[in-house]
């Protein structure tokens, strides 16, 4: 029976500690302080009664002071269980024979009466509890590890005393359940995607229980999904993959922007060779008259079509007389340079 009373233990219960439980039983450390002055004058004291009694003390000491002496360390020793200061992260609930009295306390300087009253320090800043990591199964059916973390506040410390004997465990063991209910009906990608909305999901399932210990879970993290070894190696390959498909879309497109800026400057050498053809021309036209422009316009297209260029000319334009003259005049041109290409010869 206790072999399987270990086995049913949550190891969040084994590993957290009530620290409730130590506070109300822990011994505390005695000499500390003004309480450890008075104890060891109140020592004293008994020591030199002692001594007295049994004539063994070599200075005779009035018995009125030696009783003076007594009830003023019994006196100091008794304060300093009956003062104490609470800080400012801390509440306090005042216990009077047992029963709880009154709201919790706040910070400051707080006298109880000992040794029938005493008081339980609860500490109200955000805390943290790291649950170890477990294993759940993913609606696609793949074993994976989850790693949670729970940040809490205690704002009701009397609901916390009361509510449960240690609930830092229940809060660990509840996550693990809602994280494995919560994995079950989702697919690996989607929990790696979706880390941020199971954590907010967790937490609303949590506070749904965890206010009647007067605890507020202020979030639930979950900083690590680790797959099993092969689909991480998967990943990886995929990964490594996908990095390889972008660097050779990003080359692809230098290529194509280093292609189209070669295109624009070779277009803008082209049109600046026209503009400046262009303005040759009308300087020549202005030289020569319109007469001189024909021959001009006709030695121009002869060339162009001795190149092998090609030349384009609009049929809107090309009954017109003069535009008509002038490739009359370029076909003459083209037939007599072969002539005189071949007599130099």
């Amino acid at each position: 029976m206790a072999e399987m009373n270990e086995k049913t233990v949550s190891p969040a219960k084994e590993t957290e500690k009530d620290w409730r439980l130590e506070q109300i039983n822990g011994l505390k450390k005695k000499f500390r302080g003004w309480r450890g002055f008075f104890l060891f004058l109140f020592y004293t004291v008994i020591a030199v009664i002692f001594l007295n009694l049994v004539s063994l003390c070599p200075i005779s000491i009035p018995a009125a002071i030696v009783f003076l002496a007594l009830v003023v360390s019994v006196i100091g020793w008794w304060l300093t269980h009956c003062i104490k200061i609470v800080k400012a992260w801390e509440k306090v609930v005042y216990f009077f024979l047992g029963k709880i009295k009154g709201d919790p306390k706040e910070p400051g300087l707080r006298f109880i009466l000992w040794p029938f009253g005493k008081i339980m320090f609860i500490p109200v800043y955000e805390q943290r509890i790291d649950p170890p990591a477990q294993k759940v199964i993913t609606q696609d059916n793949i074993e994976i590890e989850v790693n949670p973390i729970i940040f809490f506040r205690i704002f009701e410390p009397i609901k916390f005393i009361i509510g449960a004997v240690n609930a830092r465990a229940m809060l660990a063991d509840m996550t693990q359940a809602s994280i494995r209910d919560i994995c079950g009906t989702k697919k690996f990608d989607e929990i790696r995607g979706e880390r941020e909305n199971i954590g907010n999901d967790v937490t609303t399932i949590l506070n749904e229980a965890a206010g009647k210990w007067g605890i507020i879970v202020t979030r639930v993290k979950l900083q690590e999904v680790i797959p099993p070894l092969g689909l991480l190696q998967a990943i990886e390959k995929v990964f490594v993959a996908d990095r390889e498909k972008k660097a050779k879309i990003t080359t692809a497109q230098g290529e194509k922007k280093k292609v189209q800026l070669e295109a624009d400057a070779t277009r803008y050498k082209k049109v600046k060779e026209a503009e400046g053809d262009a303005a040759q021309t009308k300087l020549q036209v202005e030289a020569f008259g319109p007469e001189g422009a024909k021959i001009l316009a006709a030695t121009m297209i002869a060339g162009m079509v001795q190149k092998g260029d090609k030349l384009f000319i609009d049929p809107k334009v090309a009954g017109i007389p003069a535009i008509t003259a002038i490739i009359s005049e370029a076909l003459d041109l083209l037939k007599s340079r072969p002539a005189e290409t071949s007599s130099q010869k």
